[in-house]
């Protein structure tokens, strides 16, 4: 209502929005929520009710930035205490068009850039600003699991046997291919 009265105030005047230009010129089926691109809004002087000024409104709705991720794995040896393999996420995004900013468990911002390097297992969140628009995304949160070089041993049935058995035994963190 304040953008449709702008410097006028006051208690006589109603404002109502109409989805037709016939429906706000005769002040019925007004509406409170729609999804048409043009409103009507019909601002009437309720002393006069006569009186009455129609104005054109055009609604543009914006769409929130949708960052598409997925989470993945660093691998870190631990007995060495090093990071041999870090992971990136991807937002999915063009830079060119939003602002980013990373957030880490802490809540703690850690990259801005479109794509986040993470070099610590945990749960990364994003959100994405739309530059043109000033929409903000929901956040966004994935998963960086930890892993390691497995620490592989195997024992052997004797050599000479028709029918040897081999085992082999890998342990370490994360999930492991054989």
């Amino acid at each position: 209502s304040t953008a449709v009265l702008g410097s006028q105030v006051g208690n006589e005047f109603l404002v109502e929005f109409f989805t037709t230009v016939a429906d706000a010129h005769e002040g019925i089926n007004a509406v409170t929520m729609t999804t048409a691109q043009t409103i009507f809004a019909r601002v009437t002087n309720v002393l006069a009710p006569d009186c009455y000024a129609l104005r054109t409104i055009s609604i543009t709705v914006n769409k929130l930035p949708e960052p598409i991720m997925q989470g993945g794995i660093i691998c870190y040896d631990t007995f060495n205490n090093e990071l041999i393999s870090s992971y990136t996420i991807t937002s999915g995004l063009a830079p060119s068009q939003h602002t980013f900013q990373w957030f880490n468990e802490a809540n703690t911002i850690v990259g801005t850039g479109a794509n986040y390097t993470a070099q610590e297992p945990g749960n990364y969140t994003l959100i994405a600003k739309r530059t043109a628009t000033g929409c903000s995304s929901a956040p966004v949160t994935v998963a960086v699991t930890p892993s390691e070089p497995a620490v592989v041993t195997y024992t052997q049935t004797s050599n000479f046997s028709d029918f040897p058995v081999i085992t082999i035994n890998a342990a370490g963190t994360g999930n492991y291919v054989y």
